[in-house]
């Protein structure tokens, strides 16, 4: 997952400090296993980075909720993270 490819898929973060956007994508690369989640890695990595940049104070406003900062992007990523370990779960 590139910085370019976030950005073109969620082009809300635009222009967001480019430095940021790229630490919370390392950070969301550290916490998705590609053997779990298989092809949807890219997919998860995204949306859990876009999660971790929303949940940030400059972020506050794309929050569902301020008090536990959900996000549209975790219920994405929490969607994604099911159908990944489900498929899993199949297999074992």
């Amino acid at each position: 997952m590139t910085l370019q490819s976030f950005v073109q898929n969620f082009p809300e973060f635009n222009k967001t400090d480019r430095t940021l956007v790229q630490k919370k994508l390392d950070t969301a690369f550290n916490l998705i296993d590609p053997g779990a989640w298989g092809s949807k890695a890219d997919t998860g990595q995204m949306y859990l980075a876009a999660h971790l940049l929303t949940a940030t104070p400059e972020g506050e406003q794309a929050r569902l909720k301020k008090e536990n900062r959900v996000t549209t992007y975790w219920i994405e990523y929490e969607r994604l993270r099911k159908a990944a370990v489900m498929g899993l779960g199949r297999v074992i």
